[in-house]
């Protein structure tokens, strides 16, 4: 028996798999680098994935594959917009009440607060004159307005003019006048002689948005959501005028920013429904192709792993949706029974935090608790806990096994490990898609590495080829 010479079929392929292994490598590595537009592209087709079944259920009923994809589009996009009506609201009261109680109250940021006590200056010193101004500024001091108020001056000056009238109001605001001038005066960027004739008034910005959202909230029936126009209009507008002024390089720099984010997101609701209505139009054609270009001689094996990893994918992909979304209501109506604070926000998170074993509800679970205990006491706190505690229970021995079936067959170490390293390389996409890429890396681990492993460990000590 003879060695093989140089160029025989072993020799060969064992170069066609290096050449193979070097051209996948370089491909990941240009998809890495290109990944704003690959990432768009791989959602789509995990959407489509995800939803064919639904269009060849729809095919069976003898409905065009056409209109099969426009009905489950309609479909789809219109649950999530009437999920998203029906749940943002509630979701966006719990999470401000949140930050009020993490933050104190009231819960402002520091421009929205300086953008208030500026308009609370144009009570206390009305347009004038800049020589004017100048002299009441120079004496405040000796008529007593330098005295710094009790409490919150805001508050204060509302509750004067509420209770006692504008005059008293006005009385009030000019006492603490030059204690406002005082800290605030450097900030006072909003008022300039914009007209050119030499009077201290507000700039275009400023008045420009008092007298929009004041048009705006006139044509807005409900008072809440006017009111909080006019908040808008009032201190968002000019904290950003202000903003602009002070630092008009970094607002041009967050502007190019949030500029190139709404592109970005206007993008991606453009792209990623038109991909995924491509994809389930022609995923069969695109299998189809794919299942032809295989080797004849590793077409079988292939297939079987394919096999095993779409199987694995249907229990994660619908049945972890569906867990998430059946845990997330079931603590958030059962946090809400007990009387827990911020029902909604620790529903939600305790859903979302459903893929990670161990930290997720760790994470959702004992901040819940802690809120709860000092918002309502002891009983509360228990209450929530245990409603916490069953739907543990629930979701391992009942969701998991109906609706996920088979695990992962993952360990819950290298499933942590697994989204640290997607969300470290693709952000939030990576976290979605760790857990299943393991999983199949694991299959295909199991099928094509071991075996080989397991060959060459059985080989007899010094066996080779014979010369």
């Amino acid at each position: 028996m003879q060695t093989p010479p140089p160029g025989s079929g072993g020799e060969d392929g064992r170069r066609r798999t290096l050449y193979l292994a070097a051209v996948g490598m370089l491909v990941l590595y240009l998809a890495y680098m290109a990944r704003a537009a690959v990432v768009p592209l791989l959602i789509a087709l995990l959407m489509a994935y995800v939803l064919a079944p639904l269009v060849a259920a729809l095919e069976r009923r003898r409905v065009s594959r056409i209109g099969a994809v426009c009905i489950l589009f309609v479909s789809f996009f219109g649950s999530v917009g009437l999920a998203a009506v029906l749940g943002l609201p509630p979701l966006v009261h719990e999470v401000r009440s949140l930050a009020r109680a993490a933050l104190g109250e009231p819960a402002r940021t520091v421009g929205a607060r300086l953008s208030g006590d500026l308009q609370l200056l144009a009570d206390a010193v009305p347009p004038t004159t800049f020589g004017e101004f100048q002299k009441r500024r120079e004496g405040l001091p000796a008529a007593g307005g330098e005295e710094e108020p009790e409490g919150n001056y805001e508050r204060k000056l509302r509750e004067v003019r509420e209770s006692r009238g504008e005059k008293e109001a006005q009385e009030f605001a000019a006492k603490h006048a030059g204690w406002l001038v005082g800290r605030y005066e450097e900030k006072v960027v909003l008022y300039d002689d914009r007209s050119g004739n030499g009077r201290f008034e507000p700039g275009y910005v400023f008045s420009g948005s008092v007298a929009v959202s004041r048009w705006i909230r006139e044509r807005v029936s409900n008072p809440e959501v006017a009111a909080a126009v006019e908040d808008v209009g009032i201190e968002i507008f000019p904290n950003l005028s202000e903003a602009f002024l002070l630092h008009s390089a970094d607002v041009a720099r967050g502007a190019l920013g949030l500029l190139g984010t709404v592109l970005g997101l206007l993008t991606w609701g453009l792209i990623v429904p038109l991909y995924t209505f491509f994809f389930l139009m022609r995923l069969e054609d695109v299998w189809n192709a794919f299942v032809g270009h295989l080797p004849g001689t590793h077409r079988d094996r292939v297939l079987r792993v394919l096999a095993r990893i779409h199987v694995m994918l249907i229990g994660f992909f619908r049945g972890r949706l569906l867990t998430m979304a059946l845990k997330g209501v079931m603590v958030g109506l059962g946090l809400a029974l007990a009387g827990a604070p911020y029902w909604a926000v620790f529903g939600a998170l305790a859903g979302a935090l459903t893929i990670v074993p161990a930290v997720g509800p760790l994470a959702a679970g004992a901040p819940a608790v802690i809120l709860s205990y000092q918002e309502g006491g002891t009983t509360t706190a228990v209450l929530a806990g245990a409603v916490l505690l069953l739907s543990e229970v629930v979701e391992g021995y009942v969701l998991i096994p109906k609706l996920v079936g088979r695990e992962v067959g993952l360990h819950p170490m290298a499933v942590i490990t697994a989204i640290l390293v997607g969300g470290a390389l693709l952000g939030v996409f990576g976290v979605v898609i760790a857990i299943p890429l393991a999983a199949a890396a694991r299959i295909v681990w199991e099928e094509f590495v071991v075996p080989a492993i397991k060959a060459k460990a059985a080989e007899a000590p010094g066996a080779g080829p014979v010369p």
